[in-house]
């Protein structure tokens, strides 16, 4: 049965959750400064090219011997 989800974006704060973020900021000088320093960091990062690895990834326990435990080197597969 698929789930009845919002429209994109889907985000885990509700309306009203983020009207009583953004009254915290304009009431709060705590909450103003903390607001400021992560919009400010995150700003940087938006300037940032994305670089995407040219394979897929895991889960590092994954790449593990399951007899051993050794660790494990993905490798080109084998068709």
């Amino acid at each position: 049965m698929p789930l009845d989800l919002p429209s994109n974006p889907r985000l885990l704060l509700t309306t009203a959750a983020i009207e009583d973020v953004k009254n915290h900021i304009r009431n709060h000088d705590w909450a103003s400064k903390c607001w400021d320093a992560l919009e400010q960091s995150l700003m940087t990062v938006l300037d940032d090219d994305v670089v995407l690895p040219p394979r897929g990834g895991g889960w590092g326990h994954w790449y593990v011997c399951p007899t051993h435990g050794a660790r494990l080197q993905s490798g080109n597969r084998v068709a």
